[in-house]
Protein backbone atom coordinates (compact mmCIF):
# COMPACT_ATOMS: atom_id res chain seq x y z
CA UNK A 1 0.00 0.00 0.00
CA UNK A 2 2.90 2.35 0.69
CA UNK A 3 3.96 2.02 -2.96
CA UNK A 4 0.47 3.11 -4.02
CA UNK A 5 0.71 6.15 -1.74
CA UNK A 6 4.04 7.06 -3.34
CA UNK A 7 2.61 6.62 -6.84
CA UNK A 8 -0.33 8.90 -5.96
CA UNK A 9 2.01 11.62 -4.66
CA UNK A 10 4.34 11.43 -7.67
CA UNK A 11 1.42 11.54 -10.11
CA UNK A 12 0.09 14.66 -8.39
CA UNK A 13 3.45 16.44 -8.58
CA UNK A 14 3.85 15.46 -12.22
CA UNK A 15 0.47 16.88 -13.17
CA UNK A 16 1.28 20.09 -11.30
CA UNK A 17 4.48 20.50 -13.26
CA UNK A 18 2.77 19.87 -16.61
CA UNK A 19 -0.07 22.28 -15.92
CA UNK A 20 1.73 25.46 -17.05
CA UNK A 21 2.53 23.90 -20.42
CA UNK A 22 -0.69 22.11 -21.29
CA UNK A 23 -3.55 23.97 -19.60
CA UNK A 24 -5.33 27.09 -20.66
CA UNK A 25 -8.33 28.52 -18.85
CA UNK A 26 -8.67 31.62 -21.00
CA UNK A 27 -11.34 30.23 -23.32
CA UNK A 28 -12.92 27.49 -21.25
CA UNK A 29 -14.68 27.06 -17.99
CA UNK A 30 -15.21 23.61 -16.56
CA UNK A 31 -18.37 21.92 -17.75
CA UNK A 32 -18.91 21.13 -14.08
CA UNK A 33 -19.26 24.86 -13.47
CA UNK A 34 -21.97 25.10 -16.12
CA UNK A 35 -24.33 23.48 -13.57
CA UNK A 36 -25.32 20.67 -15.96
CA UNK A 37 -27.12 18.23 -13.69
CA UNK A 38 -25.25 15.20 -15.08
CA UNK A 39 -21.82 16.69 -14.37
CA UNK A 40 -21.90 16.30 -10.60
CA UNK A 41 -20.28 13.35 -8.83
CA UNK A 42 -22.62 11.06 -6.81
CA UNK A 43 -23.60 11.76 -3.21
CA UNK A 44 -20.83 9.64 -1.67
CA UNK A 45 -17.95 11.33 -3.52
CA UNK A 46 -16.51 14.57 -2.14
CA UNK A 47 -13.84 16.83 -3.58
CA UNK A 48 -14.69 16.04 -7.22
CA UNK A 49 -15.46 19.58 -8.38
CA UNK A 50 -14.18 23.14 -8.01
CA UNK A 51 -15.87 26.54 -7.78
CA UNK A 52 -15.30 29.78 -9.63
CA UNK A 53 -13.57 32.69 -7.90
CA UNK A 54 -15.68 34.07 -5.06
CA UNK A 55 -18.29 31.30 -5.27
CA UNK A 56 -19.41 29.55 -2.07
CA UNK A 57 -21.04 26.20 -1.53
CA UNK A 58 -22.59 25.34 1.83
CA UNK A 59 -24.36 22.08 2.46
CA UNK A 60 -25.08 19.14 4.68
CA UNK A 61 -24.01 15.58 3.99
CA UNK A 62 -25.45 12.64 5.90
CA UNK A 63 -24.23 9.05 5.89
CA UNK A 64 -26.03 6.06 7.41
CA UNK A 65 -24.37 2.66 7.62
CA UNK A 66 -25.54 -0.66 9.01
CA UNK A 67 -23.27 -3.58 9.85
CA UNK A 68 -24.65 -6.98 10.80
CA UNK A 69 -23.13 -10.44 11.00
CA UNK A 70 -19.55 -11.62 11.41
CA UNK A 71 -16.96 -12.29 8.74
CA UNK A 72 -13.45 -13.73 8.91
CA UNK A 73 -11.54 -13.24 5.70
CA UNK A 74 -14.10 -13.71 2.92
CA UNK A 75 -16.26 -16.17 4.88
CA UNK A 76 -19.32 -15.54 7.03
CA UNK A 77 -18.89 -16.82 10.59
CA UNK A 78 -21.74 -17.79 12.90
CA UNK A 79 -21.90 -16.37 16.40
CA UNK A 80 -21.78 -19.85 17.90
CA UNK A 81 -18.55 -20.65 16.09
CA UNK A 82 -16.95 -17.32 16.95
CA UNK A 83 -17.93 -17.68 20.62
CA UNK A 84 -15.64 -20.70 20.85
CA UNK A 85 -12.72 -18.26 20.68
CA UNK A 86 -14.21 -15.07 22.13
CA UNK A 87 -16.28 -14.44 25.23
CA UNK A 88 -17.68 -11.16 23.87
CA UNK A 89 -18.74 -10.56 20.26
CA UNK A 90 -20.31 -7.65 18.35
CA UNK A 91 -23.73 -8.50 16.89
CA UNK A 92 -24.50 -5.40 14.83
CA UNK A 93 -23.57 -1.74 14.55
CA UNK A 94 -25.19 1.44 13.24
CA UNK A 95 -23.22 4.49 12.22
CA UNK A 96 -24.43 7.99 11.40
CA UNK A 97 -22.48 11.02 10.25
CA UNK A 98 -23.98 14.45 9.65
CA UNK A 99 -21.49 16.90 8.21
CA UNK A 100 -21.36 20.60 7.43
CA UNK A 101 -19.59 20.94 4.07
CA UNK A 102 -18.22 24.35 3.04
CA UNK A 103 -16.33 25.16 -0.19
CA UNK A 104 -15.02 28.51 -1.41
CA UNK A 105 -13.48 29.42 -4.77
CA UNK A 106 -10.28 31.26 -3.92
CA UNK A 107 -9.80 31.71 -7.66
CA UNK A 108 -10.87 29.75 -10.74
CA UNK A 109 -8.23 27.08 -10.08
CA UNK A 110 -8.10 26.80 -6.28
CA UNK A 111 -11.05 25.82 -4.07
CA UNK A 112 -10.80 25.72 -0.27
CA UNK A 113 -12.76 23.14 1.73
CA UNK A 114 -13.99 22.71 5.31
CA UNK A 115 -15.81 19.65 6.69
CA UNK A 116 -17.23 19.53 10.23
CA UNK A 117 -18.83 16.16 11.09
CA UNK A 118 -21.06 15.06 13.94
CA UNK A 119 -20.88 11.28 14.45
CA UNK A 120 -23.08 8.76 16.25
CA UNK A 121 -22.18 5.07 16.79
CA UNK A 122 -24.15 2.31 18.48
CA UNK A 123 -23.14 -1.34 18.78
CA UNK A 124 -25.00 -4.36 20.16
CA UNK A 125 -22.79 -7.04 21.71
CA UNK A 126 -23.23 -10.42 23.38
CA UNK A 127 -21.28 -11.88 26.30
CA UNK A 128 -21.35 -15.66 26.61
CA UNK A 129 -20.19 -17.37 29.80
CA UNK A 130 -20.25 -21.06 30.71
CA UNK A 131 -20.08 -22.00 34.36
CA UNK A 132 -20.76 -25.46 35.82
CA UNK A 133 -22.24 -26.63 32.54
CA UNK A 134 -24.61 -23.70 32.23
CA UNK A 135 -24.19 -21.19 29.37
CA UNK A 136 -25.47 -17.66 29.88
CA UNK A 137 -25.80 -15.00 27.17
CA UNK A 138 -25.89 -11.34 28.20
CA UNK A 139 -26.80 -8.79 25.54
CA UNK A 140 -25.72 -5.17 25.94
CA UNK A 141 -25.29 -1.99 23.90
CA UNK A 142 -22.56 0.62 23.74
CA UNK A 143 -22.92 4.13 22.27
CA UNK A 144 -20.64 6.99 21.35
CA UNK A 145 -21.62 10.36 19.91
CA UNK A 146 -19.79 13.62 19.36
CA UNK A 147 -17.83 15.94 17.13
CA UNK A 148 -15.78 14.09 14.52
CA UNK A 149 -12.36 14.98 13.16
CA UNK A 150 -12.62 18.34 11.36
CA UNK A 151 -11.03 18.43 7.90
CA UNK A 152 -9.59 21.44 6.06
CA UNK A 153 -8.12 21.30 2.58
CA UNK A 154 -7.92 22.56 -0.97
CA UNK A 155 -8.63 21.33 -4.49
CA UNK A 156 -6.48 22.44 -7.42
CA UNK A 157 -7.68 22.32 -11.02
CA UNK A 158 -4.55 20.98 -12.72
CA UNK A 159 -6.08 20.48 -16.18
CA UNK A 160 -9.32 21.51 -17.83
CA UNK A 161 -10.16 21.77 -21.53
CA UNK A 162 -13.93 21.90 -21.05
CA UNK A 163 -14.43 18.19 -21.74
CA UNK A 164 -11.79 16.68 -19.48
CA UNK A 165 -10.69 17.74 -16.05
CA UNK A 166 -8.00 16.72 -13.55
CA UNK A 167 -8.26 17.84 -9.92
CA UNK A 168 -5.63 17.44 -7.21
CA UNK A 169 -6.75 17.52 -3.59
CA UNK A 170 -4.97 17.67 -0.25
CA UNK A 171 -6.88 17.58 3.04
CA UNK A 172 -5.62 17.80 6.61
CA UNK A 173 -7.53 15.78 9.20
CA UNK A 174 -7.49 17.53 12.58
CA UNK A 175 -7.63 15.37 15.77
CA UNK A 176 -10.74 17.02 17.19
CA UNK A 177 -12.80 13.88 17.97
CA UNK A 178 -12.67 11.63 21.02
CA UNK A 179 -10.68 8.39 20.79
CA UNK A 180 -10.70 7.30 24.45
CA UNK A 181 -14.43 7.02 25.15
CA UNK A 182 -15.62 4.68 27.90
CA UNK A 183 -18.96 3.09 28.78
CA UNK A 184 -20.57 0.89 31.42
CA UNK A 185 -20.71 -2.79 30.41
CA UNK A 186 -21.62 -6.11 32.09
CA UNK A 187 -17.89 -6.68 32.67
CA UNK A 188 -17.36 -3.43 34.58
CA UNK A 189 -18.20 0.26 34.61
CA UNK A 190 -16.14 2.81 32.68
CA UNK A 191 -14.69 0.27 30.27
CA UNK A 192 -12.82 1.58 27.23
CA UNK A 193 -14.91 1.16 24.08
CA UNK A 194 -13.49 -1.00 21.27
CA UNK A 195 -11.59 0.49 18.35
CA UNK A 196 -14.56 0.61 15.92
CA UNK A 197 -16.53 2.66 18.47
CA UNK A 198 -13.91 5.40 18.80
CA UNK A 199 -14.83 8.37 16.60
CA UNK A 200 -11.44 10.01 16.06
CA UNK A 201 -7.97 8.90 15.05
CA UNK A 202 -6.16 11.07 17.59
CA UNK A 203 -3.52 11.94 15.00
CA UNK A 204 -2.91 14.57 12.31
CA UNK A 205 -3.70 12.82 9.05
CA UNK A 206 -3.02 13.67 5.39
CA UNK A 207 -5.57 12.86 2.69
CA UNK A 208 -4.19 13.40 -0.84
CA UNK A 209 -6.42 12.66 -3.85
CA UNK A 210 -6.56 12.85 -7.63
CA UNK A 211 -9.79 13.14 -9.66
CA UNK A 212 -10.42 12.71 -13.38
CA UNK A 213 -13.73 13.93 -14.84
CA UNK A 214 -14.96 13.39 -18.41
CA UNK A 215 -17.92 15.54 -19.45
CA UNK A 216 -20.38 14.98 -22.30
CA UNK A 217 -23.54 16.84 -23.30
CA UNK A 218 -25.95 14.90 -21.10
CA UNK A 219 -23.78 12.49 -19.15
CA UNK A 220 -20.39 12.22 -17.48
CA UNK A 221 -18.09 9.78 -15.79
CA UNK A 222 -15.27 10.20 -13.32
CA UNK A 223 -12.76 8.46 -11.11
CA UNK A 224 -11.06 9.34 -7.85
CA UNK A 225 -8.08 7.83 -6.02
CA UNK A 226 -7.68 8.88 -2.40
CA UNK A 227 -5.31 7.90 0.42
CA UNK A 228 -5.62 8.46 4.16
CA UNK A 229 -2.17 8.59 5.75
CA UNK A 230 -1.99 8.68 9.55
CA UNK A 231 1.03 10.38 11.09
CA UNK A 232 2.59 9.39 14.41
CA UNK A 233 0.81 7.78 17.37
CA UNK A 234 -2.02 9.24 19.40
CA UNK A 235 -1.79 9.76 23.16
CA UNK A 236 -3.18 6.25 23.79
CA UNK A 237 -0.17 4.69 22.05
CA UNK A 238 -1.53 3.50 18.71
CA UNK A 239 -1.98 4.65 15.13
CA UNK A 240 -4.80 3.70 12.79
CA UNK A 241 -3.93 1.80 9.64
CA UNK A 242 -3.57 3.77 6.40
CA UNK A 243 -6.38 3.49 3.87
CA UNK A 244 -6.72 3.62 0.09
CA UNK A 245 -10.06 4.35 -1.63
CA UNK A 246 -10.86 4.20 -5.35
CA UNK A 247 -14.14 5.35 -6.89
CA UNK A 248 -15.48 5.02 -10.43
CA UNK A 249 -18.83 6.59 -11.34
CA UNK A 250 -21.16 7.65 -14.15
CA UNK A 251 -24.09 10.05 -14.28
CA UNK A 252 -26.84 10.33 -16.91
CA UNK A 253 -29.24 13.26 -17.33
CA UNK A 254 -32.93 12.36 -17.58
CA UNK A 255 -34.08 15.97 -17.87
CA UNK A 256 -32.55 19.36 -17.00
CA UNK A 257 -33.20 18.90 -13.25
CA UNK A 258 -32.71 15.16 -12.66
CA UNK A 259 -29.82 12.78 -13.28
CA UNK A 260 -29.31 9.15 -12.32
CA UNK A 261 -25.88 8.00 -11.19
CA UNK A 262 -24.06 4.85 -10.19
CA UNK A 263 -20.62 4.15 -8.79
CA UNK A 264 -18.31 1.40 -7.61
CA UNK A 265 -16.12 1.95 -4.56
CA UNK A 266 -13.05 -0.09 -3.56
CA UNK A 267 -11.39 0.21 -0.13
CA UNK A 268 -8.28 -1.32 1.41
CA UNK A 269 -7.10 -0.51 4.93
CA UNK A 270 -4.36 -1.75 7.24
CA UNK A 271 -4.25 -3.04 10.81
CA UNK A 272 -3.47 -0.59 13.58
CA UNK A 273 0.07 -0.07 14.81
CA UNK A 274 0.52 -0.20 18.56
CA UNK A 275 -2.20 -0.82 21.15
CA UNK A 276 -4.42 1.09 23.52
CA UNK A 277 -3.21 -0.18 26.91
CA UNK A 278 -6.79 -0.10 28.17
CA UNK A 279 -7.93 -2.44 25.40
CA UNK A 280 -4.97 -4.79 25.04
CA UNK A 281 -5.99 -7.01 28.05
CA UNK A 282 -9.37 -7.55 26.34
CA UNK A 283 -7.96 -8.38 22.89
CA UNK A 284 -8.20 -12.14 23.48
CA UNK A 285 -11.81 -11.91 24.69
CA UNK A 286 -13.35 -9.44 22.21
CA UNK A 287 -12.25 -8.93 18.59
CA UNK A 288 -13.19 -5.22 18.63
CA UNK A 289 -10.42 -4.74 21.23
CA UNK A 290 -7.72 -6.34 19.05
CA UNK A 291 -5.53 -3.84 17.15
CA UNK A 292 -4.30 -6.67 14.91
CA UNK A 293 -7.83 -7.33 13.61
CA UNK A 294 -8.51 -3.95 12.03
CA UNK A 295 -7.45 -4.49 8.39
CA UNK A 296 -9.52 -5.47 5.39
CA UNK A 297 -10.75 -4.85 1.87
CA UNK A 298 -14.18 -4.33 0.34
CA UNK A 299 -15.95 -3.32 -2.84
CA UNK A 300 -19.47 -1.84 -3.04
CA UNK A 301 -21.97 -0.80 -5.71
CA UNK A 302 -24.08 2.36 -5.30
CA UNK A 303 -27.01 3.80 -7.24
CA UNK A 304 -28.79 7.11 -6.75
CA UNK A 305 -29.79 10.46 -8.21
CA UNK A 306 -28.98 14.17 -8.28
CA UNK A 307 -31.95 16.54 -8.29
CA UNK A 308 -31.55 20.25 -9.00
CA UNK A 309 -34.20 21.80 -6.76
CA UNK A 310 -33.44 25.29 -8.10
CA UNK A 311 -30.66 27.00 -10.06
CA UNK A 312 -28.38 27.15 -6.98
CA UNK A 313 -29.26 24.06 -4.94
CA UNK A 314 -29.34 20.33 -5.39
CA UNK A 315 -30.36 17.24 -3.44
CA UNK A 316 -28.44 14.00 -3.82
CA UNK A 317 -29.22 10.46 -2.69
CA UNK A 318 -27.59 7.09 -3.12
CA UNK A 319 -27.69 3.67 -1.49
CA UNK A 320 -25.15 0.89 -1.79
CA UNK A 321 -24.25 -2.62 -0.70
CA UNK A 322 -20.94 -4.50 -0.79
CA UNK A 323 -20.37 -7.27 -3.32
CA UNK A 324 -16.97 -8.26 -1.91
CA UNK A 325 -15.60 -8.17 1.65
CA UNK A 326 -12.39 -9.53 3.14
CA UNK A 327 -12.05 -8.69 6.84
CA UNK A 328 -9.56 -9.53 9.57
CA UNK A 329 -11.96 -11.18 11.93
CA UNK A 330 -14.24 -12.28 13.20
CA UNK A 331 -15.58 -8.72 12.88
CA UNK A 332 -18.73 -7.06 11.64
CA UNK A 333 -19.35 -6.84 7.90
CA UNK A 334 -21.05 -4.00 6.05
CA UNK A 335 -24.67 -4.42 4.99
CA UNK A 336 -26.04 -1.12 3.72
CA UNK A 337 -24.79 2.45 3.26
CA UNK A 338 -26.99 5.46 2.42
CA UNK A 339 -25.74 8.97 1.56
CA UNK A 340 -28.01 12.04 1.45
CA UNK A 341 -26.82 15.59 0.58
CA UNK A 342 -28.33 19.04 0.39
CA UNK A 343 -25.93 21.52 -1.26
CA UNK A 344 -26.40 25.23 -2.00
CA UNK A 345 -24.05 27.41 -4.12
CA UNK A 346 -24.01 31.18 -4.31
Amino acid sequence: MKKLFATLALSSMGLMAQNTEHTSHDNSCSCNESHNISHYAPAGVMGAHVHKKGEWMIGTRSMFMEMDGLRDGTNRVSNNKAHKDYMVLPKDMKMQMHMLDVMYGLNDDWTLTLMVPWVRYSMNLNRRMTMMGTTTDTKFKTRNEGLGDIKVGSIYRAYDDGDEQVLLGLTLNLPTANFDEESNTPMRDDMRLGYPMQIGSGTWDLIPSIVYNKFYTNWSWGTKLEATIHTGENSEGYRRGDKLTYNLWASRELNPVLALNSRVEFNAWEDYRGDDDNLEPMSGMNPVADADLRGGKDASFFAGFTWKTCSKSRVQFEAGMPFYQEIDGPNLEKDLTVNVNFLYSF
